[in-house]
């Protein structure tokens, strides 16, 4: 399925099963926030951190204490995202794809 799809084509990608930790979970999350709606919510998330920003001193200097990042996307079973298509993909969906439903909307 993978070497049929064209660049630019938005494909629909469903998880087969949970993924609780591991070097899959890892590649999905990363391909998941390609997602739009992902996307959205972690620049938001970004937005907040930023204006919860503490500087304090440090050796009598500014030192920003920053929040660690959001975690939008998950690995339930059952969890649905879209993207466009790009080759740039490729190794990263064949590496993952005995765990994902992919289909061309």
């Amino acid at each position: 399925m993978i070497d049929s799809l064209k660049p630019g084509q938005k494909i629909r990608c469903t998880l087969l099963k949970t993924l609780t930790k591991g070097d899959d979970r890892d590649t999905i999350m990363r391909i998941m926030r390609h997602d739009p709606a992902i996307k959205k919510g972690l620049r938001k998330a970004q937005d907040r951190r930023l204006g919860r920003l503490n500087i304090r001193s440090r050796g009598g200097r500014p030192w920003a204490v920053r929040e660690k990042a959001s975690k939008v996307a998950s690995t339930e079973k059952g969890d649905e995202f879209t993207v466009v298509w790009a080759p740039l993909y490729a190794g990263d969906f064949k590496a993952v794809e005995k765990h994902l439903k992919i289909e061309s909307v």
